[in-house]
């Protein structure tokens, strides 16, 4: 019924509230699993940037703007090289994607398959780590604010950061 591309935090709670809802779902993933000592950067908060430059998490790739960015090739990849941060799109962005290219949502499921994920995989970025507090003023100063907190829904320009790395940095969330 349904096949579900990457195999991170979205892509595998997507495919499993798919499946326990009764749907056939294929979960296609291109690369390896997150493992030392290949991609050990991808365990701690620590290892993100050299993340990066690892061929085994990582790949270079330009956009069509001419940025230079990095797309991820393993198994939990994005998360890694996202450092783990979650971002849960509002119902009106859905609703969007339903009237310009005519697909349909499950809003239920979706909310359903958010909600596995933050039980299961992350936690609100502490509000004293160096990560954090480098992440929010980042994102201030291209224009992003307020600070939201724990709120977990985007709000235009606003910032709530959740993470897959425990308050210390050194532990993936469960």
């Amino acid at each position: 019924d349904h096949i579900v591309i990457g195999g991170g935090a979205s892509g595998t709670g997507l495919a499993f509230s798919l499946a326990e809802n009764g749907h056939k779902v294929c979960l296609y993933e291109r690369g390896d699993l997150r493992s030392k000592p290949k991609n050990f950067e991808g365990q701690t908060i620590e290892g993100f940037g050299l993340g990066l430059y690892n061929p085994h998490m990582s790949q270079v790739v330009k956009t069509k703007e001419k940025i230079r960015t990095h797309v991820a090739n393993v198994l939990s990849g994005g998360t890694a090289l996202s450092a783990g941060i979650q971002i849960e799109e509002r119902d009106e962005y859905f609703r969007f994607l339903e009237r310009e290219y005519g697909v349909h949502f499950d809003e239920e499921l979706i909310n359903k398959a958010f909600n596995w994920v933050k039980e299961r995989t992350n936690d609100p970025m502490g509000q004293d780590a160096m990560y954090s507090d480098a992440f929010r003023q980042a994102l201030t100063m291209v224009g992003f604010a307020p600070d939201l907190g724990t709120q977990r829904k985007a709000e235009m320009g606003s910032i709530n950061p959740f993470s897959l790395f425990k308050y210390d940095g050194d532990k993936l969330s469960p």
